[in-house]
């Protein structure tokens, strides 16, 4: 007997509220607009709002919405863009999976929204997630996922602390830029634990900016009054 695949919209039980941000005149925003309605006579649980982007400053400010048209995902994940129907319906059906996880942190992160990409380090995915991307290939993902887990280090020192072995792996990274942001990141949130890895790289990294990054570590830790050796 055959199966058939089925419909990412037959996947979507869970309530979701979308707010479209449009302009006037746009012809993409009219278009994601009617993606976003046919997804929600197709899904009785999404609820889509358009708002036009020069009656809400406040919420293109809260999400550094740079373009339209942007999908606004449960006031807490912005697609900017072209989104069509299956596309979003695909990825709320995941929205306990690691990788919604991942789109979402990524997407925290691009809007330049840190306090909320501090709040994902506190939970075990969200600091898996966000510990990956200091070694993403962009330069701006790998900088807002330091910032990201110093001010989750000012909130919560202890999640961060769990995160230790997920930094100190990242120590052999290939790239001598994620080696040396590590360490530095290191200095600012380790613990008595990074120590030695951090003296390992201060004495044998083949980068100087590298050796000079886990020195200056190693100095951090001791004056937060770590035990270093």
């Amino acid at each position: 007997m055959s199966t058939h695949p089925q419909h990412p919209f037959d996947q979507v039980r869970e309530p979701c509220r979308i707010v479209v941000l449009t302009a006037e005149g746009c012809p993409h925003c009219r278009a994601v607009l009617g993606e976003m309605q046919r997804l929600s006579r197709a899904c009785g649980t999404v609820h889509v709002r358009q708002v036009d982007l020069a009656h809400a400053p406040e919420l293109a400010s809260r999400f550094n919405v740079r373009s339209v048209p942007a999908v606004i995902v449960d006031d807490e994940l912005c697609l900017e863009g072209r989104v069509g129907a299956e596309e979003l319906a695909a990825l709320l059906a995941a929205r306990r999976s690691p990788g919604f996880e991942a789109k979402r942190c990524r997407a925290l992160l691009e809007h330049g929204r840190l306090a909320d990409a501090a709040m994902r380090v506190t939970t075990s995915e969200g600091a898996r997630v966000i510990a990956e991307l200091l070694a993403a290939p962009e330069l701006s993902m790998r900088m807002g996922a330091q910032l990201a887990i110093r001010q989750a280090f000012e909130r919560d020192p202890h999640a961060v602390a769990r995160l230790m072995p997920d930094l100190v792996a990242l120590i052999a990274s290939p790239d001598p830029a994620v080696r040396g942001d590590v360490a530095d990141l290191l200095g600012a949130v380790g613990d008595a634990t990074v120590a030695a890895s951090l003296a390992a790289l201060a004495e044998h990294d083949d980068d100087a900016d590298v050796r000079e990054a886990a020195q200056e570590a190693l100095a951090q830790l001791t004056e937060r009054g770590e035990r270093c050796c």
